[in-house]
């Protein structure tokens, strides 16, 4: 489909605005904050465990896998699970 010069430069313009106002923010505050702490980390990886102390018991589970949920979605991050011989092992895993 074309569209006309005019029309595709204010979806630019529009575009290029969103991302400065906003940056690369998700939308969802736990979600950027789960995404923040995997970039800071050499191996981008955390166990949910370890998600759960991002929080420090201020976020319940449901909010918690919202917010994992929320970047599976937008492709930021994958899920990997381990058996051990105890409790599964999940990790949260950084593109």
């Amino acid at each position: 489909m074309n569209f006309p010069n005019g029309v595709l430069a204010v979806w630019k313009y529009s575009e290029a605005s969103v991302s400065t106002i906003f940056g690369d923010s998700l939308g969802d505050p736990d979600a950027d904050r789960i995404l923040r702490e995997l970039t800071q980390k050499l191996s981008k990886s955390l166990t949910t465990t370890e998600v759960h102390k991002i929080f420090s018991g201020h976020r319940t589970s449901e909010q918690i896998e919202v917010a994992i949920q929320c970047l599976q979605k937008k492709g930021k991050i994958d899920r990997h699970t381990e058996k051990t011989n105890g409790r599964r092992i999940e990790y949260i895993i950084a593109y």
